[in-house]
């Protein structure tokens, strides 16, 4: 990501409040989405808007933001 440490921190934190462990491998798809592999080989992907707040995040292909909505 090319943001400043404390929007990586942000965006860091969103994901850990998902369980997503923070070791995984990041991949850039464009300048809003990613994927990532965790050490099981489970993968995901998330989105982020401008500000860095998360749009998108499915992981195992379960959409983790929709669930939480519930």
């Amino acid at each position: 990501m090319q943001c400043s440490k404390e929007d990586a921190e942000q965006v860091g934190l969103a994901l850990d409040k998902y369980f997503v462990p923070l070791e995984s491998e990041f991949y850039k798809i464009d300048d809003n989405t990613y994927s990532f592999i965790d050490a099981g080989g489970l993968k995901g992907t998330f989105s982020i808007d401008q500000n860095y707040n998360l749009l998108t995040l499915v992981y195992n292909d379960v959409d983790l933001l929709a669930l939480h909505q519930v």
